[in-house]
């Protein structure tokens, strides 16, 4: 009996067209937050990739802060995912950022919600002192 496994094993390689079953694609969800800004993400392989939202933050130095987030792949647990973490970066007009950030979801039958917060500091434009940008508590909703 052992053998003929081994030759059936044998067969199925060798004979040209047979292909090991393709991987599911990455199931694409898109929506929108609490602020009307876009969100999106792709989700396969139990992670959440390329999640990305779109956000305003205003200053309170009077300024806003208009942008979109992006994440890297976060795993997927219990159907729930989320992220804790800062980040730093640079505006367009040269003045650094660091951010503290936090992502929630929760995923059902190819719909999603969850709330995102940004809070942000940065140099004033005239170089004197610190503005912080505070987005508040966002939701969103997203489905495929």
């Amino acid at each position: 009996m052992t053998s003929f496994a081994v030759v059936a094993a044998a067969i199925a390689v060798a004979v040209p067209g047979v292909q090991a079953p393709a991987a599911k694609p990455d199931r694409a969800h898109t929506g929108g937050s609490s602020i009307d800004t876009k969100v999106g993400f792709r989700l396969g392989g139990g992670q959440v990739k390329g999640f990305a939202i779109g956000y305003v933050a205003p200053c309170d130095d009077g300024e806003t802060l208009r942008g979109t987030y992006r994440f890297k792949p976060t795993r997927v647990r219990r159907g729930r995912f989320g992220v804790r973490g800062s980040s730093t970066g640079t505006l367009p007009d040269g003045r650094a950022t660091g951010s503290k950030l936090r992502l929630a979801g929760v995923l059902a039958r190819g719909r999603s919600r969850g709330t995102f917060a940004i809070t942000t500091q940065m140099a004033r434009p005239e170089g004197e002192g610190v503005a912080t940008c505070r987005s508040g508590r966002l939701s969103w909703t997203a489905s495929r």
